[in-house]
Order: C-alpha cells, then sequence, then structure tokens
C-alpha cells in the first residue's frame, strides 16, 4: 500500500537479499516505502557472520536505504533460557524487529520465508503431532510481520539474482544435518520430490487449507460463545431485597 513503511529482514542469503531488490522495484513504482534492511548478528559464525552484516551494510547503501544493524548473543541466550539456539534465534529477532520498526519508524517487517521454509514448516510439525492451527503453518501477515515471498520457491529466487548479476551470502550452518529443518531439507523434501514434483506446492496447499478450515472453526466457536453469554443474561435471575 502507498505510505507503508516497510522494513526488510536481511540475513545476507538469497532469500531476503531477493526481497530486498523486490522491496526496491515496489517502492521504485511508488507501492510502498522502502524504510530499511534490518540485520542482525547472532554472533554464533564468527568471523562468517561479520562478513554477512558488512555485505548487508553495502548492500543497503546500494539500495539506498538505512541499514539497521544490532548484535544479540543468541548462545548465551539459550544457555541461559535453558532453550535450542533456534528457539533463541527466533525470539532475538522478534524483538530486534520491534524496535526496528520503532527506530525508523515503521509498519511492516517483510521477512524472506519462501514456498521452500513453507512446506519444511509443514513436515517439521507434522512429526511432532501439531493440529490444524499448528499445520496451517505460517500465514503471509501476522501482526507487523508480512511474507511477501511466501508463493516463491527459493531456486526461482536465485534465478532472479542471477538475471539481475546479484550475489548473496551462503550460510554455513545450513548444511548441519543435526539441525531438524536442514535434515528435512536435504533429506525428507528430496524424498517427497521424487515421489511428487510439486510436493512443495502441495504441502502449502494443505497449509492454507488447514488455516481457512482453523479460522472458520474459531469463528463458529467464538459465535457460538456470544450466544451462550447471551442467553445467560436474558435467563439470568435478580433477586431484589425488600427487607
Amino acid at each position: 500500500m502507498p505510505g507503508t513503511r516497510v522494513v526488510a529482514a536481511v540475513s545476507g542469503g538469497s532469500d531476503s537479499v531477493a526481497l530486498a531488490f523486490v522491496l526496491s522495484d515496489l517502492a521504485a513504482r511508488g507501492d510502498i516505502v522502502f524504510a530499511a534492511v534490518a540485520h542482525l548478528h547472532h554472533h554464533i559464525r564468527g568471523a562468517e557472520a561479520d562478513a554477512d552484516a558488512a555485505f548487508v551494510r553495502a548492500l543497503a547503501e546500494r539500495l539506498g536505504v538505512a541499514a539497521i544493524v544490532a548484535d544479540a548473543d543468541v548462545p548465551a541466550e539459550a544457555s541461559e533460557h535453558g532453550v535450542s539456539i533456534e528457539v533463541a534465534g527466533r525470539h532475538a529477532r522478534r524483538k530486534f524487529f520491534l524496535e526496528a520498526l520503532a527506530s525508523i519508524k515503521g509498519d511492516r517487517v517483510a521477512v524472506a520465508h519462501t514456498r521452500d521454509d513453507q512446506a519444511e514448516t509443514v513436515i517439521m510439525r507434522l512429526v511432532r503431532g501439531a493440529g490444524s492451527t499448528g499445520l496451517a503453518a505460517m500465514t503471509p501477515r501476522r501482526e507487523h510481520v508480512i511474507r511477501p515471498l511466501l508463493d516463491v520457491m527459493r531456486s526461482e529466487l536465485q534465478e532472479f539474482l542471477r538475471a539481475i548479476g546479484e550475489s548473496w551470502r551462503e550460510d554455513s550452518t545450513n548444511l548441519d544435518r543435526a539441525i531438524p529443518r536442514n535434515r528435512i531439507r536435504h533429506a525428507v523434501m528430496p524424498e517427497l520430490r521424487a515421489i511428487n514434483a510439486q510436493a512443495d506446492a502441495a504441502l502449502a496447499r494443505a497449509a492454507e487449507l488447514l488455516r481457512g478450515d482453523d479460522e472458520f472453526l474459531e469463528k463458529l466457536a467464538n459465535a457460538a460463545f456470544v450466544r451462550i453469554v447471551e442467553t445467560a443474561d436474558e435467563h439470568e435471575t435478580v433477586t431484589i431485597d425488600a427487607g
């Protein structure tokens, strides 16, 4: 929407770099205001992560937008609170996004989750026994966070970047199969694609259908609750003390 101030969450990977260029194009057309790119240094990968931050700063300068770069000691947070690195990282990013929006008077944070990410999320939650709410996976928009690339494959974004002559950073931890999502990405999804070449789209479609079902059931439950409360109010006995 014209006038909406959008901050792009950019890690330096292909998905988020492509997102930055997409938002830059939208801003050039007057559809949004591309306010800044935001990058959080997690202090997990040492010099590699330092180079990511420098890459993002340079990208922001080339795109003519502000760069909001902050630090979070995610390993220390994980240890202190007894959670995984992944969970601590998510919490740190959520906090950082709110701070970034406030600093730039932004309206939305755009994150670069793709259809690949959506499919992986569905599988992760399925094996954990999630119900319809969990299997609905990621939504295109939730509060201040938007996901404009949720229907796009990572391979398409990389082709886009190659076509415009742009590079990106590779996160070495994405190859670590001890991380559940990486194991699904590198071992499970290729097998599913061998069964159905459109497995990613099928899983994303299932998530969309489940999200619709979940929203419909929630509306029914809310309407039933209102009827019960109204009925109870109508039949409430009023006792008057005449003493």
